[in-house]
């Protein structure tokens, strides 16, 4: 077998996963469009409710006592969210040009980002609604329950919640397919090896 058919012609930058295989990993492209769609829409709601203020977390959802977040001023979160969703519209933007060679920073970036959706911003109540969930759907046509004003069940900053653990599940299988990969040598190193050799 030639030394051709393992390595690239002159000048030609060949890309591939460890074991050989070519081009990005399989479903990249379409996890990253879904993350890119869903920091998208977050960034315009959380510049929305910045400019309003009214975003549903913080300092405007304080009787809820289980939140991390519950004392910081809610324009303030709504700034940090909003430059941080458009952070990661950027990211995902420059990564989908080149889905094969993550930078070191735009990954720690994106896991602070996860840890942030998944772990700090949803609260007990989340639980709760989850463990509750079947029941309340199944009692709503019917009242087995009684009078529930279900817009205090479910409401914005629960909603706001839901939201975020939905992106941080689409952001973390992202950044798990989006594996280094390595680079084939050019044929001018094949020759150099084979002349060592």
């Amino acid at each position: 077998m030639s030394a051709g058919s393992w390595f690239p012609r002159t000048g030609e930058a060949v890309h591939h996963r460890v074991g050989g295989e070519s081009g990005p990993v399989p479903g990249t492209v379409d996890g990253m469009r879904k993350a890119l769609a869903w920091a998208a829409i977050s960034a315009a709601a959380c510049l929305y409710w910045t400019i309003t203020s009214s975003f549903p977390a913080g300092t405007n959802d304080l009787p809820n006592n289980l939140s991390l977040l519950r004392h910081v001023p809610a324009n303030t979160l709504g700034m940090i969210f909003t430059v941080a969703m458009l952070g990661l519209v950027v990211m995902l933007l420059a990564a989908q040009r080149r889905p094969g060679r993550p930078n070191p920073l735009s990954l720690a970036a994106g896991w602070t980002a996860v840890a942030a959706l998944l772990l700090v911003v949803p609260d007990a109540r989340l639980l709760t609604l989850a463990g509750y969930a079947p029941m309340l759907i199944l009692s709503a046509p019917f009242g087995w329950l009684g009078k529930i004003d279900y817009s205090q069940v479910f409401n914005l900053p629960l909603a706001w919640q839901v939201w975020c653990v939905i992106g941080g599940v689409l952001l973390a299988q992202t950044l798990l397919a989006w594996r280094p990969l390595t680079w084939r040598p050019s044929a001018r190193l094949a020759r150099t090896a084979t002349y060592v050799a």
